[in-house]
């Protein structure tokens, strides 16, 4: 069976896709289609390549209308970020970030394609005895939208009723029809063009205008346009739907939309491809599939070292959010950097940086060429296994396990937290010695202290449950130089993400390499981790015996790197409050930030938060006094009435009759 589906790509294509024989990118951009990367050619067949900028992806299923191949028996169009899911084979445990109106999944790779259908023999089989595949239609009933009603004014707000409401309490914005979800939803397209596609159906296509007003008034929609279809359907469908959409163009006044609004015509093209088949479906054969919506279309690379010679590798770990006190770390390791090496800097990301912040980070070393600043996704890599991050730490502790094997061409590297500055060069700690030890790293005053008593069961837990030979040898991850050559020869991939997954462990991937790398450890100079005080720790510190807490007592004289370990609801962090013990150390470092102002903006908000919440609380609580006081006033009120005038009685009506004539009356 001769199938092809076309893919429309804006820029280089994943390699998934240019490798399926079943996938067929074509790239279009302003006023060009082609079917090569970034090679404008003569779009003079294709008259609304021109529009690109309202045409979009649709640009491509006309290029497609014209110059499908002959030959095929079955065409189809996805999105370059969203195809049919033709096929489901995914554990129902995987299914757990699906929404009503689309799958979603990380990536889009070779085992993507594998487990949603896309190829052809899955396809074949599906259209066996098929004219059409369309998309699930989406309930707009089921869909809910928050909408925010803040009252501006603190003071309690009080509903018809005379009962007193929450002022922050928010309201959730639902839909009955489909024409109701259009006029609420500003993402969706002008009510004023709707009806001027009303119009236009009436002038072209009159007998499709009692399919739209039941579509409207139903409560199913399509946002996007894909397919897979018979080849002799192709013509057809498109001559009617570019005769519609070229006119309708015509017709809207579209000068004062902005990027949305100019993505209308794309939704009325869905709209239109619904009431098509919708027309013709009982000479068709069609069956519907969900859409998979792919969150990552980028081509996964595994790191290769920056420079050739001299390359000092530093991972640090961060997501978009905590990219501002990350940067601090970096302006540390920039100001003692000896021109005499070359830096490495990796930042592991646990969602995607924005642009705007990968540019603010980029430029802090942009007169540094011996610097290098790159972000890496290591999902990719890491979403078929069922890694759990440990109860009330970020997921971007768990990444760094995966080090060792997205770093294959690196023989080691300095990994740390982001929570620290460095007060000497990187690089001496990066050339430590370490013989075939797996990790070199220092001792952890905090967990020892936890296990001789601090926290009741912590010993048991890393003696007889994890089995740890020598638990007050047990070191801090957080600042750690790992020997990834070593430790690839002694544990492959699998063995290592088999075992990260295994179980919950209570601080995962450190818990994890104190086990793995259990006898196979140098131990660093304290000063290469120096913890600071501040709020439970200092308990904590009570119980970390002599010798171990004199060792980092005699550390803080000197620190090398100055760590905040802790969670800040045990400990705050130097950006929530600038007073801590070795404050001074970060804002040295963060007045020279290209986000210092947001650090500090961030710091009032905080403190503006937690009042807020304060406040917040007390106003709930007053609320739910005077609704209770209100309450027992009312329930006293019944007991007067109800029990010396019943309602419906006669002495209740008499007395009625008497409160009119002399009270009310004023005789």
């Amino acid at each position: 069976m001769n199938i092809q589906i076309t893919v429309p790509c804006i820029q280089k294509v994943n390699s998934t896709v240019q490798d399926n024989d079943l996938l067929f990118p074509v790239y279009y951009g302003n006023g060009w289609v082609n079917v090569q990367a970034c090679q404008p050619v003569n779009t003079s067949d294709i008259p609304i390549a021109e529009h690109f900028e309202r045409f979009h992806e649709l640009t491509v299923l006309y290029w497609l209308w014209k110059h499908a191949d002959a030959g095929s028996e079955y065409c189809g169009f996805f999105q370059a970020d969203q195809f049919l899911a033709l096929r489901d084979k995914r554990p129902f445990d995987e299914r757990d970030n699906d929404t009503i109106s689309c799958i979603r999944y990380p990536f889009l790779d070779e085992r993507a394609l594998d487990m949603f259908g896309i190829h052809q023999e899955d396809l074949e089989m599906e259209l066996r005895d098929v004219d059409v595949i369309l998309p699930h239609s989406v309930d707009v009933t089921r869909l809910v939208f928050p909408r925010s009603t803040l009252v501006e004014n603190v003071d309690y707000a009080e509903t018809l009723s005379g009962e007193i409401v929450d002022p922050y309490r928010s309201e959730r914005l639902t839909f009955q029809n489909a024409e109701q979800y259009y006029e609420k939803n500003p993402l969706q397209f002008n009510m004023e063009d709707l009806d001027q596609l009303k119009k236009l159906l009436a002038d072209e296509a009159p007998e499709y205008l009692p399919d739209l007003e039941q579509y409207l008034s139903g409560k199913m929609v399509v946002h996007r346009i894909g397919f897979v279809m018979k080849r002799e359907l192709l013509d057809g469908y498109c001559e009617w739907l570019f005769n519609l959409l070229m006119r309708l163009d015509r017709i809207m006044d579209q000068s004062q939309y902005g990027e949305f609004r100019l993505h209308s015509l794309s939704g009325f093209a869905a709209l239109l491809t619904e009431l098509y088949f919708s027309k013709n479906r009982d000479s068709l054969k069609i069956q519907r599939r969900k859409f998979v919506h792919f969150e990552n279309i980028e081509d996964g690379e595994r790191l290769k070292p920056a420079f050739s010679e001299n390359n000092i590798a530093l991972m640090f770990v961060s997501s978009n959010m905590y990219l501002p006190y990350c940067s601090v770390l970096v302006q540390s390791v920039i100001e003692h950097a000896s021109e005499e090496n070359n830096y490495d800097i990796i930042i592991l990301q646990s969602e995607e940086v924005t642009d705007f912040n990968k540019r603010v980070m980029t430029a802090m070393v942009s007169e540094r060429p011996n610097i290098s600043i790159r972000f890496y996704n290591p999902k990719r890599y890491l979403y078929t296994y069922n890694l759990q991050a440990a109860k009330l730490y970020t997921e971007t502790t768990i990444y760094r396990i995966s080090a060792p094997y997205i770093l294959e061409d690196y023989d080691r590297v300095v990994v740390t937290d982001s929570d620290l500055v460095f007060e000497r060069d990187a690089a001496e700690l990066f050339h430590t010695q370490m013989g075939n030890n797996l990790i070199a790293a220092v001792i952890d005053d905090c967990t020892i202290g936890r296990m001789a008593g601090a926290s009741p069961g912590r010993l048991e837990y890393y003696t007889d449950d994890l089995k740890l030979k020598e638990p007050y040898r047990y070191i801090n991850t957080g600042v750690m130089v790992w020997n990834l050559k070593e430790f690839r020869r002694t544990y492959s991939e699998s063995q290592t993400m088999e075992f990260a997954s295994s179980r919950r462990f209570l601080i995962q991937e450190q818990d994890i390499l104190n086990i793995m790398a259990e006898g196979r450890i140098e131990y660093l100079d304290r000063r290469w981790d120096t913890y600071v005080f501040g709020g439970d720790y200092n308990r904590v510190y009570g119980f970390t015996p002599k010798e171990i807490h004199d060792g980092l007592m005699e550390a803080r004289k000197e620190p090398y790197v100055v760590h905040y370990v802790g969670r800040s609801v045990v400990k705050p962090k130097p950006w929530e409050n600038p007073l801590m013990d070795f404050s001074e150390y970060f804002w040295k470092y963060a007045r020279k930030s290209p986000y210092y102002e947001a650090l500090l903006y961030l710091m009032m908000k905080k403190h503006d938060d937690t009042l807020l919440k304060r406040a917040r609380g007390l106003v709930k609580r007053e609320i739910s006094a005077a609704n209770a006081n209100s309450q027992k006033k009312q329930v006293r009120r019944t007991r007067w009435y109800d029990r010396i005038l019943p309602i419906g009685s006669r002495r209740r009506g008499f007395l009625k009759k008497i409160y009119r004539k002399f009270v009310k009356t004023g005789k």
